[in-house]
């Protein structure tokens, strides 16, 4: 089978599935950018060994006949991971017009009400199929009104099994890790994520506010934005440590070494530093703007969700599993047990069945 892609960036753990999605199918990967402005250059990855790869034009007269090109390739199905660009709005009408077979890909996705939402609605529902991640990705499909038996089904996550392994394997040198960073006999909090607004870390800060000092924050990830250098000034909140951007193998020991993941975004739809801090056995505090969470959430039971903005509660769920060790065990349990399944290897699994149920329905 021969499949056109369509997608956003060539991040590390998206050419490592292509990598292996590439040695089932004739594979062409169309990627929007090369780089992204909220991305260390570290960020990206290259080595596309399974499948071909191109970069979208950036200029308007070289886009025509990149176009063109590829509107008139000879490709069984056109898989459309970047529904929102023109460019892969366009290759899907026209796949469609020549009965080629269209597959809309979500990693998740959170329904925000737009007064375009008919006009999405009516785009989006130009796929013959559509894959989902699960129960939260198929809410935001229910918004645009896809229908149910079009759905198939996929474990999203960013972690071959190597590393899956790896950081069960690491968590033996928890003490060793807490006695090297210093915090033997803290309770800590760890989080990742870009240093933006939609981030919410301006609402973790103030949630520290009624949080025992003697509780660390450690924050990677960036810089602090400058109301949140203000609320930690303000209210003397020396507890909090931004530790910047760090390596895989740094990142590892500050999961290791911290007892709660946090994560306070206003709105992710997935978030896949959820499936890696679950990856050490950490219990999970989200937001209900966070895809992977409330469905991890919901399905393992192993956190706690509360509602964007909401300083109150995000505090009160903080100190609820400060205090509670007993229930902070058994969620970082459920987290590690449940987790498992999810690597690329068993996400490349996944797609096999999709493409291969696609073949079963249109006869390719």
């Amino acid at each position: 089978m021969k499949v056109l892609m369509f997608n956003h960036l060539p991040a590390p753990y998206l050419v490592e599935f292509l990598n292996l999605i590439g040695k089932e199918v004739e594979l062409t990967v169309i990627f929007k950018d090369a780089t992204s402005f909220d991305r260390e250059n570290s960020w990206l990855k290259y080595d596309f060994e399974s499948f071909k790869a191109d970069y979208l034009p950036k200029s308007f007269f070289k886009k025509i006949p990149f176009m063109f090109k590829y509107l008139m390739g000879n490709y069984d199905l056109f898989w459309n991971a970047d529904y929102s660009k023109f460019e892969c709005i366009l290759l899907t009408l026209w796949y469609k017009m020549r009965r080629k077979v269209v597959l809309m890909h979500a990693d998740g996705g959170i329904p925000i009400p737009r007064v375009i939402d008919p006009v999405v609605s009516i785009v989006m529902r130009q796929a013959h199929f559509f894959a989902s991640s699960g129960v939260e990705c198929d809410k935001y499909y229910d918004y645009y009104h896809v229908d149910p038996k079009k759905r198939l089904y996929y474990r999203f996550t960013s972690q071959m099994q190597e590393d899956i392994d790896n950081n069960r394997e690491l968590m033996v040198k928890r003490e060793e890790y807490r006695t090297e960073l210093g915090l033997s006999d803290k309770v800590v909090l760890f989080s990742i994520g870009q240093q933006i607004p939609r981030k919410g870390y301006d609402i973790l800060a103030q949630a520290m506010v009624n949080v025992p000092s003697t509780v660390e924050l450690f924050i990677a990830g960036g810089q602090p934005e400058e109301n949140v250098k203000e609320i930690i000034s303000k209210n003397n909140l020396n507890n909090i440590h931004f530790i910047g951007f760090k390596t895989k193998e740094e990142l590892s020991k500050y999961f290791v070494a911290s007892d709660i993941f946090v994560l306070p975004t206003r709105y992710d739809i997935w978030g896949l530093v959820i499936n890696e801090a679950m990856s050490f056995g950490l219990p999970i505090i989200s937001t209900n703007k966070c895809a992977s969470a409330v469905q991890f959430v919901n399905e393992f039971n192993n956190g706690i969700i509360v509602p964007i903005e909401d300083v109150n509660l995000l505090s009160n769920a903080i100190n609820q599993l400060i205090i509670e060790d007993t229930k902070r065990k058994e969620y970082g349990d459920n987290s590690l047990q449940s987790i498992q399944e999810y690597t690329i290897e068993n996400m490349v699994e996944d797609y096999k069945l999709i493409f291969n149920e696609i073949k079963r329905r249109v006869n390719l």
